[in-house]
């Protein structure tokens, strides 16, 4: 059953031990540019086992991939994030209901 509240933590609770931050490409660029995602990855490790980042492409690229990238470039930043939080599961996703078929699977 699917029940809507508020979170403070995550946008998706899928088990007592899993939560699910979504991301489409503009808000992770922006996330991570501003260390918000950093942020909100810590507060999901506080208070779940299994914390996952979400990202729903559709069809769109995250950047470019230069063939020098700088510590400010959204897949320096992805990278750093993950050293920083090597528990974080990351799931791509092509669009919603390709999601909702990921969530199904992992509860």
């Amino acid at each position: 059953d699917i029940v809507p509240v508020q979170l403070a933590v995550g946008d998706y609770v899928l088990s007592p031990q899993h939560v699910v931050e979504r991301k489409s490409i503009p808000d992770l660029q922006s996330s991570l540019a501003s260390g918000r995602l950093l942020q909100q990855a810590e507060a999901m490790l506080v208070h779940y086992a299994v914390p996952i980042l979400l990202i729903e492409h559709e069809g769109s690229a995250i950047a470019p991939v230069a063939a020098e990238l700088d510590a400010t470039s959204p897949q320096c930043r992805l990278a750093l994030l993950i050293l920083h939080q090597p528990t974080l599961r990351i799931l791509w996703s092509p669009h919603p209901s390709s999601s909702a078929h990921l969530f199904a699977a992992i509860k």
